[in-house]
C-alpha cells in the first residue's frame, strides 16, 4: 500500500505523516488485498483542520473528508469513514457472489429431471 501525504496552507509535519500512515495501515490493511494508492490531503482554514482521503484500488475508489478543530481527530474520523465504506462495499460484493452462486444452484436443482 502506497500512502501519499500532501499539506496545503500549512507546514509539513513528520508527526502527522507518521500518525496518518500508522492509522491507515492499522485499520485499512485488513480489508485491502490488492496494490493500493492512498492519497491524504491536509488543509487548514482559519481554525478548521480539513483531512481528505482518497483510496484507489484498481477500478474501485473511495474518498472521504472531515473537518474538526484538531488534525488528529480529523485523521481518525476520515479513516473511520473510509473503513466503513470499504466494509459496506465488501459486504455488497460478497452478497452478490452468494446470490449468483445460490441462483446457479437453484437453477441446477430447480429443474426437474424427466425419466
Amino acid at each position: 500500500m502506497k500512502v501519499k501525504v500532501t499539506f496545503k496552507n500549512m507546514n509539513s509535519s513528520q508527526a502527522v505523516t507518521n500518525y496518518t500512515k500508522k492509522c491507515i495501515t492499522d485499520k485499512l490493511s485488513k480489508l485491502i488485498s490488492k496494490p493500493t494508492l492512498v492519497e491524504m490531503t491536509f488543509t487548514i482554514e482559519r481554525h478548521n483542520h480539513h483531512a481528505q482521503l482518497a483510496l484507489k484500488m484498481g477500478k474501485f475508489s473511495v474518498s472521504a473528508s472531515d473537518v474538526s478543530t484538531d488534525m488528529y481527530i480529523s485523521i481518525d474520523n476520515v479513516v473511520d469513514k473510509v473503513d466503513q465504506l470499504l466494509k459496506k462495499k465488501l459486504a455488497k460484493k460478497q452478497d452478490r457472489s452468494k446470490a449468483v452462486s445460490a441462483g446457479n444452484l437453484q437453477d441446477t436443482l430447480g429443474t426437474p429431471v424427466e425419466e
